[in-house]
């Protein structure tokens, strides 16, 4: 057997949409391989889903040990979309969210967290089960933020206070699983 240790294998990218990994149906190189097909420890990389997948003895694996960030500002009670967040067709997705937000004038403060799950059947995106508030601590009477659905992605919202200029800032974090990755 060949000593496989510290050696150089491939690190494979796209540049489109949905592309992601697969496992080849052998595992000697052949004619019949895709372009996406991974060899044991290789890595892929989807550059415009932000996506990064290495293979395992068995399986491929999601590296998402990642976090997002988005900021904005309101005036008013309007709704406004801090981040959109697609969720693909086979994808089931939990978002966890962290938000703050304060008064301009530094009188009032707010923070919150949030959890959701979300599964996309066929372009159909459903909640599942009712978003949960870990906690949330506010000076204002009724500002507030969420999650939820538009179209085929889901947005985390706030909500301002009205007559009311606050700044807001929010990160999150996204796992998930996709069906035939495993």
């Amino acid at each position: 057997m060949a000593k496989t240790e510290f050696s150089r294998l491939v690190w494979k990218r796209s540049s489109t949409t949905g592309v992601v990994p697969t496992i080849p149906s052998v595992e000697t190189i052949s004619e019949d391989w895709l372009t996406t097909d991974l060899l044991i420890g290789e890595g892929f990389i989807n550059t415009i889903d932000e996506r990064i997948w290495f293979r395992s003895a068995e399986r491929i694996v999601e590296i998402t040990a990642q976090s997002y960030g988005a900021t904005a500002q309101t005036t008013d009670t309007t709704t406004v979309s801090l981040a959109i967040i697609p969720i693909p067709t086979s994808v089931c997705m939990t978002i966890q969210a962290l938000v703050n937000a304060m008064q301009t004038d530094d009188s009032k403060g707010y923070g919150s967290k949030i959890a959701a799950t979300f599964r996309n059947d066929a372009g159909t995106i459903s909640l599942i089960g009712t978003e949960t508030t870990d906690w949330e601590h506010s000076d204002f009477s009724s500002l507030t933020f969420g999650l939820g659905i538009l179209g085929t992605d889901v947005h985390i919202y706030i909500i301002g206070e009205e007559a009311t200029t606050v700044d807001w800032t929010c990160r999150y974090q996204l796992s998930f699983v996709e069906t035939g990755l495993i």
